[in-house]
């Protein structure tokens, strides 16, 4: 066969491939009843080798061997067992997989030995209190013709649209599943679809080829995905310098990992450390059937990592002490009792403020409205009912309950009174997210008013439907300037962004609670189950940048599909109300600095403020006689 290769027993750690003095070392976990065997391919066309693993190759249930005289270039491999082909799970590249969406015919292991990246981290780790999340799928971000940029759905892509990222005020993004996987499936469904990819005889009959889209799959992985990557060939180098990029702007990268019932748990924190040190990863979103949450939090390695959760690992004997803080939750409690509020229903006060100043010392939450399953924010206010009719599953699949409004027409609509109100509610919502305490998380293109076209479950759509239509961000400057905006004034102001949960109580004897509720009388907040409306007063005393106490903000919000009058609570001495935001309004609020650049027009005059319907109005107190600036235009 022309290689003279000499074959020994190997070292089982590290598993997968590593170099050692005398050649190459393949190690892998796999029970000791099934046949094991390794399979070589060299590139040169040569037939196959075939290395039996014995039980003299065995250690516990991990199988190793070392190869000597082995030209790792000349190579490519795979696992045999009991007769499956296997690529190695330990894999950092493959090949078989470069092209987005075709049938994968063959899979095969590359050996990659001491391959270096030189990617740059972050200074310091972003505080959650201090984070703006933004979850996007690293394909459908820039996919569409209209992103206007070179490396389209790719990594690359990613970092051309980082100027972006830093207008609206991102700080972290999530990145939906990014390692190797084997997007194309097999499943024979109605003819509705609008994924077929394309036909494949099987026998006497045809079966269709769909695209996991999303990604929630076993996968492969160490190894970043190659179809993402402008030159597969080169995937890793180019997540490489886009981690980097994005760490150059102080943009932190999170990674979603999902993980099947069945994945061991060593793997799981093997997967873990991988990215956080090859990578330099700064957090991860893990999700799964079954996660060891103990191992993960325990693991000395991750821990100034960011780790969120749909569940949180603490027991009640755990220390409450966290210096780190590095524990995050992200659950749908929130989001739904957000929707519910933003429609109207009734009975959702008390929830909603409970959950809106949740902020817990152990862990923190994540506090979002939209997640890449269910409506985007424009379709929470523009259909009734799901549209899944292109999945091709007649419209079975996605969850029923979106607890969503069409604001009085479902769809799109030329009624101009119906797109009013839906930019206003998702100006609320937006409220809703940026102004909660703990960390918030934007649904990429909710910003500018991405739709799905009502489709609440688009996992197989690997088109216009998942793909950022970049054109919308012209068509709905107000809404992302509004955003903008909005992220702006969280960052200027502590107070809207405390580490420490909210007691509703005087702990300074100031003579204001650190957050206060209200109705139509100052301090008496209505909490009935018909009322659809509350106000909420956050003391600036309680929050202060280089020993300068913050600013007080008045949060009115009145849901009810009527006006209401609230009132607002007499500030210290010296100050005065002004208004900030009004999301009726499409007037623009500039703010600088801790100065509120604001017209005279919106000074307060009266204690007595009347919020239209399905409106909110943010005020700040503002010293007396202050200089006023007008707004600027050209922001």
């Amino acid at each position: 066969m022309g290689h003279r290769l000499r074959v020994e027993k190997g070292i089982p750690y590290p598993l997968g491939v590593s170099e050692t003095i005398q050649g190459i070392n393949f190690s892998m976990d796999c029970h000791p009843v099934l046949e094991c065997k390794l399979v070589l391919y060299p590139k040169s066309g040569e037939p196959e080798i075939i290395i039996e693993l014995t039980d003299e190759f065995r250690t516990g249930s991990v199988f190793s061997v070392q190869i000597n005289g082995l030209d790792p270039k000349e190579f490519e491999y795979n696992y045999l067992i009991d007769g499956i082909i296997h690529p190695d799970p330990y894999g950092r590249k493959f090949t078989g997989m470069e092209q987005y969406g075709r049938p994968v015919s063959e899979i095969r292991t590359v050996i990659l030995i001491n391959q270096e990246y030189h990617t740059r981290g972050l200074s310091a780790t972003i505080p959650y209190e201090e984070s703006i999340f933004y979850l996007l799928h690293p394909r459908g971000f820039t996919k569409h013709s209209s992103s206007n940029i070179k490396s389209k759905g790719t990594f690359q892509g990613i970092t051309e649209k980082i100027s972006y990222l830093k207008e609206l005020g991102i700080t972290s993004i999530i990145l939906m599943p990014s390692y190797e996987f084997e997007e194309t499936e097999s499943k024979r469904l109605s003819e509705n679809s609008a994924y077929y990819k394309e036909k494949i005889p099987l026998g006497n009959d045809e079966q269709e080829i769909r695209v996991n889209y999303w990604g929630y799959k076993k996968g492969c992985y160490f190894a970043p995905k190659s179809s993402y990557s402008e030159h597969p060939e080169q995937s890793d180098h180019e997540f490489s310098s886009m981690i980097s990029a994005l760490h150059d702007e102080n943009i932190e990268v999170i990674m979603q990992l999902y993980f099947p019932g069945n994945t061991k748990f060593y793997l799981i924190l093997d997967v873990l450390k991988f990215w956080k040190t090859v990578y330099k990863i700064d957090g991860f979103m893990v999700t799964g059937e079954k996660i060891p949450y103990e191992l993960i939090v325990q693991e000395p390695l991750l821990k100034r990592t960011k780790l969120i959760f749909n569940e949180m690992p603490l027991t009640p004997d755990r220390s409450v002490k966290q210096p780190d803080r590095n524990l995050c939750l992200l659950k749908d409690d929130y989001m739904y009792t957000a929707r519910k509020l933003l429609k109207g229903d009734e009975d959702m006060i008390p929830s909603f403020l409970e959950l809106f100043r949740k902020n817990p010392a152990e862990y923190a939450l994540i506090k979002n409205i939209t997640n890449y399953y269910g409506f985007t924010l424009f379709d929470l206010v523009s259909y009734d009912q799901k549209h899944n009719e292109e999945n091709g599953e007649e419209n079975r699949d996605g969850n029923s309950y979106n607890y969503s409004w069409n604001c009085g027409s479902e769809g799109l609509t030329r009624k101009q009174t119906v797109k009013k109100l839906r930019i206003r509610q998702m100006k609320n919502a937006m409220m809703l997210v940026l102004l909660a305490q703990g960390a918030p998380m934007i649904l990429s293109g909710d910003e500018f008013a991405n739709s799905q076209n009502g489709n609440n479950n688009p996992y197989c759509q690997d088109n216009a439907t998942t793909w950022l239509n970049w054109n919308d961000k012209n068509k709905n400057s107000e809404l992302f300037e509004f955003t903008n905006q909005l992220i702006q004034i969280k960052k200027m102001h502590p107070i809207l962004r405390r580490q420490q949960e909210f007691r509703i109580m005087d702990t300074l004897a100031c003579g204001f609670p650190d957050l206060s509720y209200h109705g139509e009388e100052v301090w008496q907040p209505e909490l009935e189950n018909h009322s659809r409306q509350i106000a909420m007063m956050f003391c600036g005393l309680y929050a202060s940048t280089n020993r300068i106490h913050d600013d007080f903000f008045y949060l009115a919000i009145n849901m009810h599909w009527i006006p209401h009058t609230f009132a607002l609570p007499r500030l210290p001495d010296g100050d005065e109300w002004v208004l900030l935001i009004n999301t009726e309004s499409e007037e623009k609020i500039s703010t600088k600095s801790n100065e509120q650049t604001v017209t005279d027009t919106v000074k307060v005059k009266s204690n007595l403020i009347d919020v239209n319907a399905r409106s909110m109005k943010l005020y700040c107190s503002r010293k007396k006689n202050k200089k006023e600036i007008t707004v600027d235009k050209k922001r």
